[in-house]
């Protein structure tokens, strides 16, 4: 039996997919407050797209180093 993946929608990488271990970590308060801290300062009052937050940064960095991962184990 797989386990359940959970998504999340993305607009560098489209969908990104968890396992339960790692939405457990990105529901907990530490993780969730990022969505409050913006990736770019303040550049979203001069460029208004710029509203990049550190939790989609950090989903992101997360997604990228699971498909490195993922990929280096591939091969091995």
């Amino acid at each position: 039996m797989s386990e359940k993946l959970y998504k999340f929608r993305d607009p560098v990488h489209g969908f990104i997919y968890v396992r339960p271990l790692e939405l457990k970590l990105i529901d907990s308060f530490p993780f969730q407050r990022l969505r409050n801290i913006k990736q770019l300062a303040f550049s979203h009052y001069i460029y208004h797209g710029a509203e990049h937050s550190r939790f989609g940064h950090s989903l992101g960095v997360m997604h990228l180093v699971t498909r490195a991962f993922n990929t280096v184990t591939e091969k091995t």
